[in-house]
């Protein structure tokens, strides 16, 4: 046996407690990553006559270490009457505004992607989605067999299929697949499923009478509860779910029927002890064990099991349809990266007196997950067009042309004083692409700058000019 003196042991030990803090200082972070939102300015005041429209915009910047995402959810705060905007003051709620005709029946699952309506065809088999900008399939794959219930995680499309979920890209190429973590599950179970867009999904299993959540990274559950047992509704199912992040008083949508009831769409609020509670709801015209899914604005259902018309019902929900803003879905941002975004004020049909909303800035900020921006703007005077011709001469003239164009637009713009002038493009993400300002302050008058396009892909994209401390917003779209 070989034994050290004491005088040696303990410096050994010394050296090997501060070489393993050594290295743990080196590969472990003091503090783990995240992103930090900054949004200025918090406050956005405008007057505006009946019948104008006025763009402006608030920036966000991320000063913190990794990604963020971050998406616009606007909510109503205050109109000229003061009208209660609660979830019982809503819109007309079940009315029909659009219908189109799609090239498959059986629509067992609708999922929106912010441009297109995806969609599965059950018994044929289909996995397509259709361009309502365009009226006009995108895109139509043959997937598995009896595919039922759809919705669109990140980039990737999750499919029901009996007992496992199958996982397609945008290209209809099957490149995951994985079984849910029921604890009863039946071979010929069929579910649908809804993403909350942040971490979880909604799947409701029909033989369960159960509707699982798990984590969307994980796979593991994380909760179950029973909608037809809080709604003490005996003798329903429940088949399809969708989850609408902007809307703050009622998440989730669910398909709930009998063939003795009907059909309706039941807007749902899940509390943080997965209780349901009834919102509103309005009756199908079909027969509802079909998909549906929500653009945003209105809410899509798959018609007639065996039809091949889709409809567009009026959620209910009371929408600002005077302001905009765009990126409408928000958008993701690097570390020390800033973007704009746009606000569009539509005054047309609004009448004098004030109106007040917000727009809640949602994100993975832990710290900021919600800021809120407050835009006051007041409708004053008579129509634009009867303003008083002395105002004329202090209004910005901004057009493009042709809009839309191939290659090549010619921006004309005037100016009153010989001042600099500020003319840049932004993308949809509100990126700057293009700086086309002026090296040296313009004489007053009319000018025009032209903006070659040619290495830009389609899609639509803002002009703002700026010059004197006034500023406005033209959009324009490039065609290839």
């Amino acid at each position: 046996m070989i034994t050290i003196p004491k005088n040696i042991v303990t410096p050994l030990v010394i050296f090997s407690i501060a070489a393993f803090v050594s290295i743990s200082r080196a590969d472990t972070p003091l503090y783990p990553k995240s992103p930090d939102i900054q949004v200025e300015p918090l406050e956005i005041e405008s007057e505006l006559y009946p019948g104008e429209i006025t763009r402006t915009s608030f920036n966000i910047s991320n000063t913190g270490d990794s990604i963020l995402n971050w998406r616009p959810e606007i909510v109503i705060t205050l109109t000229p009457d003061n009208e209660d905007r609660t979830p019982e003051n809503r819109d007309n709620a079940g009315d029909v505004l659009a219908r189109y005709i799609v090239p498959h029946a059986y629509t067992c699952g609708l999922a929106w992607d912010g441009e297109l309506m995806w969609a599965v065809s059950r018994h044929e088999s289909r996995l397509f989605a259709f361009d309502p900008e365009r009226i006009s399939i995108a895109h139509d794959y043959q997937i598995h067999e009896l595919p039922y219930g759809l919705t669109i995680v990140g980039d990737e499309l999750w499919v029901g299929a009996s007992n496992r979920v199958m996982i397609y890209n945008r290209e209809g190429e099957l490149i995951d697949h994985f079984a849910p973590p029921f604890l009863r599950i039946h071979d010929d179970d069929l579910y649908s499923m809804a993403y909350d867009k942040d971490s979880l999904v909604y799947i409701n299993s029909w033989d369960e009478h159960t509707v699982f959540v798990i984590n969307a990274f994980t796979r593991e559950q994380v909760a179950r509860f029973d909608i037809l047992e809080d709604l003490d509704m005996e003798g329903f199912n429940v088949s399809h779910l969708e989850w609408v992040p902007n809307h703050r008083d009622g998440h989730l949508w669910a398909i709930i029927g009998s063939w003795d009831e009907g059909f309706f769409a039941y807007q749902l609020s899940v509390d943080e002890n997965w209780h349901v509670e009834e919102i509103n709801h309005f009756e199908f015209l079909y027969e509802g064990y079909v998909g549906i899914a929500h653009d945003g604005d209105n809410l899509w259902h798959g018609g007639d099991y065996r039809g091949q018309l889709w409809y567009v019902y009026d959620d209910g929900d009371a929408e600002c349809y005077w302001m905009s803003v765009s990126p409408r879905n928000g958008s993701e941002l690097q570390p020390n990266d800033d973007m704009d975004v746009f606000i569009t004020l539509d005054a047309g049909r609004l009448t004098p007196g004030l109106w007040e909303t917000k727009i809640h800035v949602l994100s993975d900020d832990p710290d900021n997950p919600d800021i809120e921006v407050a835009v006051i703007f007041e409708v004053t005077g008579d129509n634009i067009k009867e303003r008083n011709e002395a105002l004329l001469p202090d209004l910005i003239e901004l057009t493009a042309y042709p809009n839309p164009f191939n290659a090549v637009t010619t921006i004309h713009f005037s100016i009153h004083e010989r001042s600099p002038v500020s003319l840049r493009i932004y993308n949809l993400n509100g990126r700057l692409v293009e700086d086309l300002s002026p090296l040296s302050c313009l004489k007053p008058g009319q000018h025009e700058i032209i903006w070659n396009a040619r290495t830009f892909s389609t899609g639509n994209y803002f002009i703002r000019f700026e010059n004197g401390g006034r500023s406005m917003v033209r959009q324009t779209l490039v065609l290839k």
